[in-house]
């Protein structure tokens, strides 16, 4: 069978049951809306949490409705999931054209785009981080003491002092995935960055062992994962979201429409009861805190049903442009916006003194956010530029 698999590249394309996807305009576009909804999820959770929750307590407002207080509480992180899951989607296309374009899965090529992807924004968001943090040394910030009032109900971040070892840990991915490592107290979505890129490594070495043949060696790499699963618990979770989207694709490109629909309705109502089941015993903080995992995958499981019928609704609702340049720089916003906020918090609370100035401070913080970002992203997230950087390395 080895020797079968090495004939050509046709032979296993056809063993395997991969076929040469593309991506439909109308495709493309819900991509770009729902890219666009997650960042404004996590994006509105920020805002939230950063200048609204100081002065408004959720819990004691909304105590009568806990369905609202869970979607409050947990909407970033949703946010989250549906990057996770188009990753996923994206992810399998990227690989099966790789496959066709070379005709044999080519690693460095699948690394080089991912690394000119992620690194690029990533290290221009940690430089801005080093400067925000010496601004605020220079000033003589370095705790919730040194920007607050005494009236407040929460602030996001009391210590604001710069670890060098966090910032080590986010430059390498990984931050929240090995002991000792953190994302910046200024960044702490940095997180998600690192799960997504080693979802990304997992995939090249899941697609090289099939490719290869060296089954024997997936499983002693599954052996080694699962024992070391105290360390990786939490990635496991959102990779799960993660596959379950780049699974979905597969079955999509692959079989009939039918099969996928079925399959789609068949996991999302599972994982419904799943995530029912975890709702309903979240007085327990191990389902609380796990409780978005499920709707990440029901998400992942119908994602091929809304790329497929959910065109005519963003056609109607004829918001093309505004997505498209949103979508464009998403990856920018998300870096940036957290350190963003904290800083115009951090710099204004002391002088604003009703809900229209802390609105309007809110407000003006986005609109800086989303123009800087875009400026930013014109160059880092060019991907005609990544392209040539990925021609320039091989």
């Amino acid at each position: 069978m080895h020797k079968f698999f090495k004939k050509n590249i046709k032979s296993r394309i056809e063993q395997f049951g991969f076929s040469a996807p593309f991506i439909t305009c109308q495709q493309s576009f819900v991509l770009d809306f729902l890219r666009v909804v997650a960042l404004m999820l996590v994006v509105n959770a920020h805002l939230l949490q950063i200048f609204i929750y100081p002065y408004w307590n959720p819990t004691e407002s909304l105590e009568e409705w806990q369905f609202l207080l869970y979607i409050l509480r947990y909407s970033g992180q949703f946010g989250v999931m549906i990057f996770f899951s188009l990753s996923g989607f994206l992810i399998y296309y990227s690989i099966i054209n790789n496959i066709n374009k070379n005709k044999v899965f080519d690693c460095k090529e699948y690394f080089l785009l991912r690394f000119f992807r992620i690194y690029p924004p990533l290290i221009f968001s940690i430089f801005i981080l080093m400067v925000i943090h010496y601004l605020l040394y220079s000033i003589d910030i370095s705790s919730s003491d040194d920007f607050t009032k005494g009236d407040e109900i929460y602030v996001a971040r009391e210590n604001l002092t710069l670890s060098w070892k966090n910032i080590l840990g986010s430059s390498l991915l990984i931050n929240d995935m090995f002991s000792g490592f953190y994302s910046p107290v200024l960044n702490g979505p940095l997180w998600s960055i690192a799960y997504e890129f080693w979802f990304y490594m997992a995939a090249l070495v899941f697609t090289w062992v099939i490719f290869k043949s060296y089954f024997f060696a997936y499983a002693f790499l599954v052996i080694i994962f699962y024992s070391s699963w105290e360390y990786v618990e939490w990635w496991c979770y959102g990779w799960s979201v993660w596959f379950v989207a780049f699974a979905m694709t597969h079955i999509e490109t692959n079989y009939s429409k039918h099969v996928s629909t079925t399959i789609g309705f068949s996991g999302s109502v599972l994982f419904l009861f799943i995530w029912l089941y975890f709702y309903n015993n979240r007085v327990d903080t191990w389902y609380e805190y796990r409780s978005y995992y499920p709707l990440g995958i029901i998400f992942s499981f119908l994602l091929p049903v809304m790329l497929n019928r959910c065109g005519k609704i963003c056609k109607f609702l004829n918001l093309y442009k505004i997505v498209s340049k949103i979508s464009g720089c998403s990856y920018t916003i998300y870096l940036l916006h957290f350190p963003v906020f904290m800083i115009f918090f951090v710099l204004t609370n002391l002088i604003v003194d009703d809900w229209l100035e802390r609105l309007l401070v809110m407000v003006f913080a986005l609109l800086f956010c989303f123009s800087i970002s875009y400026i930013i992203a014109c160059y880092l997230e060019d991907k005609k530029l990544i392209k040539h950087l990925v021609s320039k390395v091989r």
